[in-house]
């Protein structure tokens, strides 16, 4: 009796040791295994982030290459490169050449500087992105964590430079940390609770009476829990029931909707169309009364007063086409609008609708200017009446909304691939 109390004594003993030690592997495992996980994670959201944000800034610009030979962006380049390191939470970069040479940087210190890491050469010259994670206290107050991109900048298969951002993901790096934390916690809760289990497999020889007393009080403690489960389970059911009544009827309501609007918005194409026909009627006539007096009264009028006519003559033309938008509006929403593509020279296009758009310019006393020869020979095949009310709506709002003797600049730019960029720029205070 007493030789199998021995065995029986030093066989819990050892699983209680082993138990014990398999708890402080697993808690081991535990942490070091999820600050392994940790940094995974971490350098995969960040080289990612860094990757498209130094991607997103070499697609933007439009003259790069210009920038990577001499140093020197453009003003709306410059823009441009403040809005992305904004955007991208990036707090340095740098623009080299194809030499390594630090041509443009956020800190004038590091411009003319030349990089001579090898991954440089191995990698980023020939057109493979690189990026690294760092944790250092060299780039700010405390320990950061920050992520390092270099990437290719490649025309035509010719390697023109590199492009190299630092963003910093401390915040991301502590949020992971905390979830680490609270996985060790979980698990150290898991091995105590095994420490326990073996624990009382441990003393079971000797307190064997108490043993079959807490399994009756766990027994009824886990049926007093699958009763409140039950419970819980029948409730929840009771209120899914009430949500899916719920969204039916909302689904209902969000149909009877839907059908209002398609009615509202018929009735609102029949307008359009019909008040677009109303109204060219008095505006032809207007318009044709406007010619017979210019041409039956030229001599008898006064220099202004033919200028005044012909000012008449305009603004009807003017709204003649209006109601003409309206009727094509109006065709649109019926699904009869077709779009008529048209060969045309571009430079014809912007000059017309300055033209037509100068006198509403004058009576703001806002300047017209344009710079639109490297455009002369180019030529577009679209629909020519869209394209000109596109344009006319941009610069009657550079007008509307611009300062008293402001100016209005159109420009037009030619890119490489054969498209055409026409820009309107305004001095007022544009969108928050």
């Amino acid at each position: 009796m007493d030789l199998t109390v021995k065995q029986s004594n030093g066989r819990d003993r050892f699983i209680l040791v082993a138990a014990l030690i398999a708890g402080l592997a697993s808690l081991l495992f535990n942490w070091f295994g999820t600050g392994f996980a940790i940094d995974k994670i971490l350098e995969g959201e960040a080289n990612a982030k860094a990757l498209r944000w130094g991607q997103l800034l070499e697609a933007d610009l439009s003259d790069l290459e210009s920038l990577l030979a001499n140093g020197q962006p453009t003003s709306l380049d410059a823009e441009k490169i403040e809005r992305v390191i904004k955007a991208g939470n990036i707090f340095r970069f740098k623009f080299m050449n194809a030499s390594g040479a630090v041509v443009y940087a956020s800190r004038e210190s590091d411009i003319g500087t030349i990089i001579r890491h090898n991954y440089f050469y191995d990698l980023v010259k020939e057109g493979i992105p690189y990026t690294k994670i760092e944790a250092d206290e060299v780039f700010g107050d405390g320990k950061k964590f920050v992520t390092e991109a270099y990437i290719p900048v490649i025309k035509n298969d010719v390697f023109h430079g590199a492009i190299e951002v630092y963003s910093d993901v401390t915040s991301r790096a502590n949020e992971l940390e905390r979830y680490r934390i609270v996985a060790f916690i979980v698990s150290f809760g898991f091995t105590l609770l095994l420490g326990g289990i073996f624990a009382i497999i441990y003393v079971r020889s000797k307190i064997s009476h108490e043993v079959a007393e807490r399994s009756l009080i766990a027994e009824q403690a886990t049926q007093a829990v699958n009763d409140a489960l039950e419970e819980r389970v029948a409730q929840r059911t009771e209120e899914l029931e009430n949500e899916i009544r719920s969204h039916l009827q909302t689904e209902a309501e969000l149909v009877d909707a839907m059908t209002k609007a398609k009615r509202a918005n018929s009735a609102k194409a029949v307008f359009l169309s019909s008040i677009s026909h109303e109204l060219r009627t008095p505006m032809n006539a207007i318009m044709g009364f406007a010619q017979v007096l210019k041409r039956s009264a030229e001599e008898k009028l006064t220099a202004r007063e033919t200028e005044n006519v012909q000012h008449i003559i305009d603004n009807g033309s003017r709204l003649v086409r209006l109601i003409d938008q309206l009727l094509s509006l109006s065709k649109l929403q019926s699904g009869d609008q077709i779009a008529k593509p048209s060969e045309f020279k571009i430079i014809d296009l912007i000059s017309e609708c300055t033209t037509e758009i100068e006198f509403e310019a004058k009576s703001a006393e806002i300047r017209l200017s344009t710079n639109i020869d490297t455009c002369a020979e180019k030529t577009a095949t679209v629909d020519r009446e869209c394209l000109k009310q596109a344009l006319l709506n941009l610069l009657s709002n550079a007008i509307k909304y611009n300062k008293k003797s402001g100016i209005v600049d159109v420009s037009c730019d030619c890119k490489a691939d054969g498209k055409v960029r026409i820009s309107v720029l305004d001095t007022g205070n544009g969108i928050p």
